[in-house]
């Protein structure tokens, strides 16, 4: 299957694969399963009676797991298996666990099993709808140029559209301030054409009905051409690797309560890279909401947007999962009151 998929790395990370290619795949085994002849007894799956799949890859560990991990999924996704089901015919195998995208020690491990109940709980929530799925459209928006985004059910996690104007602002700000010099903050006008990411970004928002846009990071965009096609711009910043503070995570699982359950719109979330910082608030409210244990809210989110929670966030997803369910009550009062 290695020509057929492919991880793109941010480090030193080198999956899980994404749900592109997860569906490609998927469809791929169908098809040989239902007009294919026996290949080869060793690495089967099979399904039916003498219709079987042989999969092959690199030795190299990190294709081993993901080729693994694309059975297994197949098995929980078509044959409409549990996860520990579709974990059983691979759990005796030596697999390396996958790691986060960042540059520091590998100290946290995304297993097999932790993806398998990822997706079962986003299929069983209808969380993915991978009938209506679109690969075509999922490599599109992917890519810098056309976005840099992806959509996670209610959400829509990206990287931080960039006007020249305030990155040269910003990179002033900050130089300034290291060399103990006043820093300067001008106001700048609206600019009258965009980057192309940033008129793409415009265009899906309006097709997926973005309320509200939640910023993380530092200004790098005048939040006008949001507000002036009438989405809501918040910002929530934190620094960059960081953990919020429980009064960030409270705020942010609020107002996506607000708008995807009371208004019926989606919330698009961005840091610099749309990874650490956004992963761990889309993963907060997946763990408030739906119940997701931190490791499979982290397994569910790399699958659809790579790379996503980095470092000593996956820690703090950890620690703080528990915490996180008992807010229910508490947010739910919160919202109440707003409509009032």
């Amino acid at each position: 299957v290695d020509s057929v998929v492919e991880y793109t790395p941010f480090a030193h990370e080198r999956g899980p694969l994404n749900i592109s290619y997860v569906h490609e795949s998927c469809v791929l085994l169908e098809k040989e399963l239902r007009v294919g002849t026996p290949l080869c007894p060793s690495l089967t799956v099979q399904i039916n009676p003498g219709k079987v799949v042989c999969l092959y890859t690199r030795p190299e560990p990190s294709a081993k797991a993901n080729i693994l991990l694309i059975a297994a999924l197949y098995h929980l996704i078509c044959n409409q298996s549990y996860p520990w089901q579709a974990f059983e015919p691979v759990a005796q195998l030596e697999v390396m666990p996958f790691r986060d995208a960042g540059k520091g020690s590998n100290d946290h491990g995304l297993t097999i099993e932790d993806c398998l109940y990822a997706m079962h709980k986003a299929l069983q929530y209808d969380l993915i709808d991978l009938g209506r799925f679109s690969k075509s459209w999922y490599r599109h928006y992917e890519r810098v140029q056309n976005g840099d985004l992806n959509l996670l059910a209610d959400f829509i996690a990206f990287a931080s559209p960039i006007e020249d104007a305030w990155a040269r602002r910003y990179s002033q700000y900050v130089e300034a301030l290291a060399q103990g010099k006043q820093p300067h903050w001008p106001s700048l006008p609206l600019a009258k054409s965009l980057p192309q990411p940033f008129v793409k970004l415009l265009g899906v928002f309006e097709e997926k009905n973005v309320g509200v846009v939640v910023r993380l990071n530092d200004e790098l965009y005048d939040k006008r051409h949001f507000t002036d096609r009438g989405i809501h711009h918040v910002d929530l910043y934190f620094d960059d690797g960081s953990n919020p503070s429980d009064e960030i995570v409270r705020e942010f699982i609020t107002l996506s309560t607000e708008y995807i359950e009371r208004r019926k719109q989606r919330v698009a979330v961005h840091c610099k890279a749309g990874l650490g910082r956004t992963g761990v608030l889309i993963g907060a409210y997946l763990i408030y909401k739906y119940h997701f244990s931190a490791q499979e809210a982290i397994g569910l989110m790399r699958l659809v947007r790579p790379g996503m929670v980095v470092g000593e966030q996956q820690q703090y997803m950890l620690l703080n999962q528990m915490k996180w369910v008992t807010w229910v009550s508490r947010i739910v009062s919160r919202c109440s009151k707003r409509r009032n």
